[in-house]
């Protein structure tokens, strides 16, 4: 199957994982290049895998041995493709890419909210540590503009419920809080949303509360530090 001019036959996966509130999101994994060429062959002439059967497959397999990982944004719009492969190009023998719809957009059930998008994130990196068992230390959570809100509140849901910690977060035009970024931010640079507003406190304080989700990055942020282990110097190997 072909899903860009970037990305080869069959280097893309289909998959689906579901949310332990009865979502089912629809996900791809792509394989990293030098591994696609060295198992052309079989990727090329394997059936036809539904989302649902990838764990049947060939690129499954490659995934499982392969304990590099990356975690994107969502799927197939624009210039992600792009991203995908620029990512997997950094070792393109080891780092696999998986990339999710979040609940709401392309095949994904569901209708997103703040806590719905945190759910799916925390879904997908418990699939790749459960199902691929790829084990944290080696997972990179990647996450672009709203992504960047997720990954950290990945990473701060993690480390706060289950003290588990990742290799890294990259975040690519991240935003302190949602409030903020709309006090801000312009569409296309040219229409602003709320700055007009500037002069008049109150009034920006009135549309700010009638925010329903919040994302506040920097809180999370702060915690996801206070809680690190990285951080405060623990030696797991003491405990």
């Amino acid at each position: 199957m072909v899903f860009s001019k970037t990305l080869v036959d069959n280097q893309v996966q289909p998959l689906q994982i579901s949310t332990p509130d009865s979502e089912v999101l629809y996900a791809w994994h792509v394989v990293p290049i030098a591994k696609y060429i060295a198992n052309e062959e079989y990727l090329l002439h394997e059936r036809n895998f539904t989302a649902a059967q990838f764990a049947d497959s060939v690129a499954f397999k490659l995934l499982s041995e392969d304990p590099i990982h990356g975690n994107a944004g969502t799927v197939a719009q624009g210039w992600r493709t792009d991203a995908y492969r620029s990512l997997s190009s950094g070792a393109p023998d080891k780092i696999h890419v998986l990339a999710m719809d979040y609940r709401g957009f392309g095949l994904s059930t569901g209708s997103p909210d703040e806590q719905g998008l945190i759910t799916d994130g925390v879904a997908t990196v418990q699939w790749a540590m459960d199902v691929a068992r790829i084990p944290s230390e080696r997972i990179v959570l990647v996450g672009q503009s709203l992504g960047t809100a997720v990954a950290v509140a990945v990473a701060e849901h993690f480390v706060r419920v289950s003290q588990i910690e990742f290799a890294g977060i990259v975040l690519v035009a991240p935003f302190s809080d949602l409030s903020t970024l709309l006090l801000t931010y312009s569409i296309k640079g040219l229409l602003p949303i709320l700055s007009p507003l500037r002069p008049y406190p109150k009034l920006q304080r009135f549309f700010s509360d009638y925010l329903r989700d919040k994302w506040e990055t920097s809180a999370r942020i702060a915690n996801l530090v206070r809680k690190s282990r990285k951080h405060t110097g623990v030696n797991e190997q003491a405990n």
